[in-house]
């Protein structure tokens, strides 16, 4: 996600309005539902931050929440860009797992088709 907050802050530089508006936001219904005055500003945010409608209301609400939270200097750029890489090396740990699980069981599946193909007799006397 702070990899996400970062790209979002790079995008808003060149939109002091919308920065202004996330900065001050703390409205009922938080930013997925707001209130209808907002709703221009809230369509802009999403064709420039969510193009392509992939968030979800929690995730479009943590983005928004961390856009503030750097706006208003709760954390930091560099805060972010740390746990970022955090992110990241855990995401290739992560990764690295999956592939050693996946490998371990196309292995598996391969005994199995061996054993599969192997006469019943031949099994019980190994």
């Amino acid at each position: 996600m702070c990899s996400a907050i970062i790209k979002a802050l790079d995008l808003l530089v060149e939109y002091p309005d919308l920065q202004e508006y996330i900065k001050d936001f703390n409205r009922p219904g938080g930013f997925m539902f707001a209130p209808e005055p907002d709703k221009q500003l809230q369509a802009r945010l999403d064709n420039l931050l969510d193009p392509h409608g992939c968030h979800s209301g929690g995730s479009w609400g943590c983005l928004m929440r961390g856009i503030q939270a750097v706006l208003t200097g709760v954390v930091t750029r560099e805060q972010l860009l740390v746990r970022a890489a955090e992110e990241e090396e855990h995401m290739n740990l992560m990764r690295e797992k999956n592939d050693e699980l996946r490998k371990a069981r196309r292995q598996a599946e391969e005994q199995a088709e061996e054993q599969a193909e192997v006469p019943i007799e031949e099994q019980v006397k190994r």
